[in-house]
């Protein structure tokens, strides 16, 4: 029954996309008639879905799906139990005392140091001569730390060691390519129609009203997010994309409505209305949404060219 469940998410994946693939090709062909920059934005939009429906890897758009199985080459598959205990790490065990070694003389710290004849404290109630070979010498001063004991200082935790994966515990291991949980390197499909098809095309409605302000700004803001994207891994790998891709969203969808608060267009208006919605529902409704507001935004290009025409 789950194998049939995740077949049928795969479907319905696949084709959302397709259906999103068909729309966009259809309106880069109407919009060619009309302009050349809108063709374009639609032509990625289709190159985008086409890609993804085509993809093996559409699990990462079904949030329903279970996650991969555990692997050996995986530390974050099983985040909440520990490390099993090696001879290596002193420190898996951390309610256990270290184990006693004879380079360290505290390892045992309520047990008084052997006898030896080079120390003269070795009866306490004697108060001997000071000597270089004596550490009791001044005892309310710690003994000088050495290479061969981490305890010397206990205030300072012990130095990392590549055997001992807890002597840094507050800093995450560092991705692998063996890991299926890693931050992936590039950003999903979705993420590029917001910033480069979307915004195309309303700098071709722009464009046609005659505020070329407004779409140069769409255009570079849109450009230069890809590119940092591009050019930057870390803005990928920390998850930077995310609002970057949701403030040019903000910006073409705010000013959509206000040319179509100009220009007294409800096309307009309704295309501003489903190029924000694109980045607030579902991952599952994206491609439905954004077919929407494709056909949307072609009556918009087509209503503009009309006024284009109309004051000359």
């Amino acid at each position: 029954m789950g194998d049939t469940g995740v077949a049928a998410s795969h479907a319905g994946v696949a084709l959302s996309h397709a259906v999103l693939c068909v729309t966009s090709l259809g309106c880069a062909v109407a919009a060619r008639q009309v302009t050349p920059g809108p063709a374009a934005g639609f032509l990625l939009q289709a190159l985008v879905a086409a890609s993804t429906a085509m993809s093996p890897l559409c699990h990462l758009h079904v949030p329903t799906m279970p996650p991969p199985p555990p692997s050996p080459q995986c530390p974050h598959n099983v985040p909440k139990a520990p490390p099993p205990p090696s001879p290596q790490c002193p420190h898996d065990v951390p309610n256990a005392p270290p184990p006693p070694s004879p380079q360290c003389p505290h390892d045992v710290p309520t047990m008084p140091p052997p006898p030896s004849p080079q120390c003269p404290h070795d009866v306490p109630n004697a108060p001997p001569p000071p000597s270089p070979r004596c550490p009791h010498n001044v005892p309310n001063a710690p003994p000088p730390p050495s290479p061969r004991c981490p305890h010397n200082v206990p205030n300072a935790p012990p130095p990392p060691s590549p055997q001992c994966p807890h002597d840094v515990p507050t800093m995450p291991p560092p991705p692998s390519p063996q890991c299926p949980h890693d931050v992936p390197a590039v950003p999903p499909g979705s993420w590029i129609c917001s910033v480069l098809s979307q915004p195309l095309v309303a700098f071709g409605c722009h464009r046609l009203s005659g505020d070329g302000a407004t779409a140069g700004v769409l255009l570079a803001s849109g450009t230069a997010v890809a590119a940092l994207a591009a050019a930057w891994p870390r803005f990928v790998a920390e998850g930077r994309f995310v609002p970057a891709g949701h403030f040019v969203t903000a910006l073409t969808a705010a000013s959509l409505l206000a040319l179509a608060a100009l220009t007294g267009s409800a096309t307009g208006a309704a295309a501003a209305a489903l190029v924000a919605l694109g980045d607030a529902v579902a991952p599952g409704a994206v491609p439905w949404v954004r077919a929407a507001a494709s056909v949307a935004l072609l009556g918009t290009l087509r209503e503009q060219r009309r006024g284009q025409r109309g004051q000359r």
